[in-house]
């Protein structure tokens, strides 16, 4: 069976039924009391969604840019997020966590990469 996929703006081949970046936050925000994409958030470590790549079943990867100020460089970091199941009655809950080192990646087509070697099992 021939699945239609689209290009995310890194060329990252994705099934349409997987996440968006805008699924992503909606989520997230329903289901937990963080504050990961508030715009207070983003806004004050100068943080943007750059790419999001699919995972696992219940897993998506995808990076981040932080800028602290105009004196220093925006760096990039890899995120994941976990859907478990919560229970019968309150549905899935969601988890983000770092991959590796905070801002390790000079640039996003690192972070790609990484991305794509992890996702291969490497």
């Amino acid at each position: 069976m021939n699945q239609t996929t689209y290009k995310t703006k890194l060329g990252e081949k994705i099934a349409p039924t997987l996440y968006s970046v805008d699924d992503l936050i909606r989520d997230y925000e329903r289901t937990s009391s963080g504050f990961y994409f508030s715009k207070d958030t983003m806004s004050f470590f100068k943080s943007k969604v750059v790419d999001y790549f699919r995972g696992e079943k219940n897993r998506a990867y995808f990076i981040t840019s932080e800028r602290f100020d105009s004196d220093t460089p925006r760096l990039y970091t890899i995120r994941v997020v976990t859907r478990k199941r919560a229970s019968c009655f309150h549905g899935y809950k969601y988890s983000i966590e770092t991959l590796g080192e905070f801002q390790a990646f000079k640039t996003s087509l690192q972070a790609k990469k990484q991305i794509e070697k992890i996702m291969k099992g490497e």
